[in-house]
């Protein structure tokens, strides 16, 4: 059986994995919050205990860059050996691979009920793919097909590391207030779940002092998110809705950058929740607003992940069937 995990910095999903040659089925699932736990073996240990189910191979993918055979988490102070964990857990295999790269193995396996089609486009199944994912940080990723041999191959980045791109006047004037916080703006500052509530404070802080319209100043993600729905003018809304714009462009740079005539997805926490204003006009918008390539950009697929197991079953790809496979850096 395969142990398969996707790391983040807010939530761990684990899911065992049962194997027939090579097909899959997912048997057993379980989410734990990063907040509770020290480390992943502590959370792995708990898993393994309460399945009783003897796992021999374990497959992660954990959201930082991964340097041989280990990989310390951007968002969280947490490092992750795979020889420890083989080790301490007695796997016979332990693998670890950036999230967005476990997330990018599952594009091909993803089914008709896992996405929602934001763009229809003109797809090409034999073209390149591309993901993008904001939750507690922003991740990117390519996926290649190589004809010849009959398998996808896997390019991962840290694309939310580069400087934030700015498509209108108003995006300047929100890099300014974020710039204003004290770093360099990179792309996950404002695409991440931190970047919403900031923006949310940001166009709070522009409808003025002592407003007892307004909503509290610390609402969390969920909150702001919420509001949005109900509030077609409040900063939550507004903020919603920048996220929107500022996460087309991106999508659509990746778009451009990878050549992605099959299809750009969405994954992480954060799309599925607001899909009410991805699906409505500004992310659309500033996804397909590319001068000369205005007309081509409209024939690029656009989907949103809804299955948040799919980076699981990415991660149990890139051990058994050599369908999906990391290229070489």
């Amino acid at each position: 059986m395969i142990l398969a995990g996707d790391i983040g910095g807010t939530k761990v999903n684990l899911g065992v994995f049962e194997t027939a040659g090579n097909t899959l089925r997912l048997a057993e699932t379980a989410t734990f919050l990063t907040r509770d736990y020290s480390g992943i073996s502590e959370i792995l240990s708990e898993f393994i205990t309460s399945t009783g189910r003897p796992q021999e191979v374990l497959s992660l993918g954990v959201a930082g860059p991964v340097t041989g055979s280990s990989c310390r988490l951007t968002n969280i102070d947490w490092e992750i050996d795979a020889g420890s964990l083989k080790q301490e857990l007695g796997f016979s295999e332990v693998l670890l691979v950036n999230d967005l790269a476990a997330g990018a193995a599952g594009l091909p396996f993803l089914r008709e009920g896992d996405v929602q089609v934001l763009q229809p486009g003109r797809p090409d199944s034999n073209g390149r793919k591309a993901i993008v994912s904001a939750g507690t940080g922003l991740g990117q990723a390519f996926l290649i097909p190589e004809a010849a041999a009959d398998r996808w191959l896997i390019v991962d980045t840290e694309g939310g590391q580069c400087g934030l791109p700015a498509y209108c006047i108003e995006d300047l004037e929100i890099m300014q207030y974020f710039h204003g916080l004290g770093s360099p703006v990179a792309v996950e500052h404002v695409l991440s779940g931190q970047g919403l509530v900031r923006l949310f404070q940001y166009y709070r802080s522009r409808q003025g002092r002592g407003d007892d319209s307004l909503p509290a100043p610390d609402l969390t993600v969920e909150e702001i998110v919420v509001r949005s729905r109900n509030d077609e003018r409040g900063p939550c809304r507004e903020a919603v809705n920048r996220f929107a714009s500022f996460l087309g462009g991106v999508a659509g740079d990746l778009a451009l950058q990878g050549l992605a005539t099959g299809g750009i997805y969405l994954g992480g926490g954060i799309a599925p929740a607001i899909s009410h204003c991805l699906a409505e006009g500004s992310f659309l918008k500033s996804f397909n607003n590319r001068d000369k390539f205005h007309g081509w950009m409209r024939t690029v697929p656009v989907y949103l992940i809804l299955n948040e197991r799919s980076p699981l079953w990415g991660a149990a790809e890139l051990v058994v069937g050599g369908r999906v496979v990391m290229a070489r850096h």
